[in-house]
């Protein structure tokens, strides 16, 4: 069958839609920068007892995130206590395998909650009270509201133990500060928090990006990398000082914080560009809503980290990017060179102690041979464009992917294409755009299966297959005669089939063993295929809470009263997401 795209909304609506789109993004980016509140400096303490060293600022750049809190070193070891830091109240306790794994929030009475993420345990009666909670759900993750009056917390009061659950690289304190009326995160040092700081950032490089067939930079169209050079507070260009541009430029620069006492490169608080002697860009971090984290990958150049892992701060902002940290932005972050005069350029760069390092270097305009302007919209509508602000669709009789309206950054001329089935897929592979484009949000994705996979059908899965030949399982089930699911990222998909069942295998003891000494119980569980699903323990037929560190597939049982002494059966069944099942059972004597 032949390829179809479909557009659900009329070329006269849209005509209207982007009309007001357009108004909509110019009051948004002339009023974007809204006044930083005064934030209270003396109101809390440190959430911890020691000198507060950190591994990672608010704001950083991470995948398809901003980091939302400050990571705070605890010596490489778990178990360190932490401190309330303010009266106030316990309001949520969040357990989950993944993320910020064990996570306790305290509201306080001046309108702020505190988080304390990946943590190693939380207070005794708060502990107590929580694994009631997950024996009587029987569920290891947990998300619990206690009401106001149970928990309260004294300013100083030990509150939790420090630990590396979660999606954590090492032990340390995920900390955050959050407004409770909107639960967005706001920097932490913006409160006075004892963290000293008195080197400033560093600037690495600028990239000059041609906006378009019109434009050049030294003459050509391809966008260009320049290293940069200099110590304190001014850096400058590594080579020549000065560039050619014309027509309609775009820049990104590679920057980084230092903090004092730490070698580690973190995050920036603010940069701004100067052009002779006018702010015409301006972004800072200083607070943001969730729902807005994913934008970090329209506002760094995303290509050139999926490619480099280097990582762009660009002036360019995309029509689909409503990040508020944007303050003034002069068309939208793009420059239009068009004359014979030399230009100074003066990027700014601030941590959010006000420490600054800045670019300074200057670029020769020269007079556009075409007018052409810059769009940002296609002229017209053809098979492969695809628009920001519309529901895109494109189909085969064999595929199908629809793109929900909000989910690209801006307009796209799709690409496709298909290579025949690898030795271990049920379908061909599609290619479908390709990995440099970031997604906002998932698209769907339908795949009908080969005649080789019947029978099979409730078995397969969605792979988006890695360049290292690995594949990424997604999420799917088999429906009309295709296997669908959603991903949040573009690349090359096939369908592989998961009749495997999971692995189970004991770490920490064996069938018959007896437990005297020991004080808990480890299992490996592993899914290489479509992935863990859950998992059931008991023992003598009692559901038993066993704690589940996803990043090392590992299950793992403190012993308490539903240990007997003599003869115990311990079970344990384990599911995948395509219902293959494994069961380990063992004999064990306490």
């Amino acid at each position: 069958m032949q390829a179809r795209h479909r557009h659900i909304v009329s070329l006269f609506c849209c005509k209207f839609v982007l009309a007001g789109l357009l108004l909509l993004t110019a009051s948004f980016l002339k009023d974007a920068r809204a006044q930083v509140p005064d934030y209270p400096r003396d109101y809390f303490r440190s959430p911890v007892d020691f000198k507060m060293m950190l591994s990672g600022t608010f704001g950083e750049f991470r995948p398809d995130h901003f980091h939302s809190g400050i990571d705070i070193r605890t010596g490489g070891v778990e178990g360190k206590p932490l401190y309330a830091i303010a009266d106030g109240y316990i309001s949520r306790i969040k357990i989950s395998p993944s993320g910020y794994g064990k996570a306790l929030y305290v509201t306080h009475p001046n309108g702020y909650v505190s988080v304390y993420g990946h943590l190693q345990d939380v207070g005794p009666s708060v502990h107590q009270y929580l694994v009631q909670e997950q024996y009587r759900q029987q569920s290891y993750e947990i998300d619990l509201f206690p009401e106001k009056g149970m928990f309260p917390v004294i300013k100083g009061e030990v509150i939790a133990y420090s630990g590396n659950s979660g999606t954590s690289g090492g032990p340390h304190l995920h900390f955050e500060i959050r407004d409770e009326a909107t639960q967005d995160p706001i920097n932490p040092l913006l409160f006075g928090l004892p963290v000293k700081d008195q080197v400033r950032p560093v600037l690495s490089s600028l990239k000059i990006y041609a906006m378009d067939a019109y434009s050049t930079v030294n003459g050509k169209t391809d966008s260009i990398v320049l290293m940069l050079e200099g110590t304190g507070q001014g850096y400058r260009l590594a080579g020549p000082d000065t560039i050619t541009l014309m027509g309609n430029i775009s820049f990104g620069i590679q920057t980084y914080d230092l903090i004092s006492d730490s070698d580690r490169k973190s995050g920036i608080n603010s940069v701004e560009l100067i052009l002779d002697g006018e702010s015409v860009f301006q972004f800072s971090t200083q607070t943001f809503s969730f729902d807005q984290t994913r934008f970090v990958n329209s506002l760094t150049d995303y290509g050139e980290f999926m490619t480099t892992g280097r990582r762009y701060l660009r002036t360019a902002v995309d029509p689909n990017n409503k990040f508020s940290g944007y303050g003034t932005v002069r068309n939208k972050g793009i420059l239009t060179f068009d004359d014979e005069r030399t230009h100074k350029l003066t990027c700014l760069v601030k941590d959010v102690y006000g420490n600054s390092s800045n670019l300074v270097f200057w670029v020769k305009g020269r007079k556009m041979t075409s007018h052409q302007p810059y769009l940002p919209f296609p002229e017209k509508f053809d098979d492969y464009h695809f628009m920001y602000y519309l529901s895109n669709t494109y189909e085969t009789g064999d595929f199908k992917a629809e793109i929900p309206p909000g989910a690209l950054y801006d307009n796209l001329v799709f690409q496709y294409g298909t290579s025949p089935p690898l030795k271990n897929t049920f379908a061909k592979v599609y290619r479908v755009h390709h990995q440099l484009t970031p997604l906002h949000k998932a698209m769907t994705l339908w795949i009908r299966p080969s005649e080789k996979a019947k029978g099979l059908e409730d078995k397969l899965y969605i792979v988006l297959l890695e360049n290292d030949g690995t594949g990424k399982a997604v999420r799917s089930t088999f429906k009309d005669g295709f296997v669908v699911g959603q991903s949040a990222r573009f690349g090359n998909f096939s369908l592989m089939a998961d009749t495997l069942k999971p692995t189970v295998k004991p770490v920490n003891f064996i069938n018959n063993k007896n437990l005297a000494g020991m004080s808990q119980l480890k299992v490996l569980i592993v899914d290489e295929q479509s992935g863990i699903e859950s998992y059931d323990p008991t023992l003598n037929g009692e559901w038993i809470l066993m704690e589940y560190d996803e990043k090392n597939d590992l299950l793992i049982y403190d012993f308490d009263q539903y240990l007997k002494k003599g003869i115990n059966i311990f079970r344990l069944e384990v599911r995948d997401r395509k219902d293959n099942i494994r069961t380990y059972e063992a004999k064990l004597t306490y």
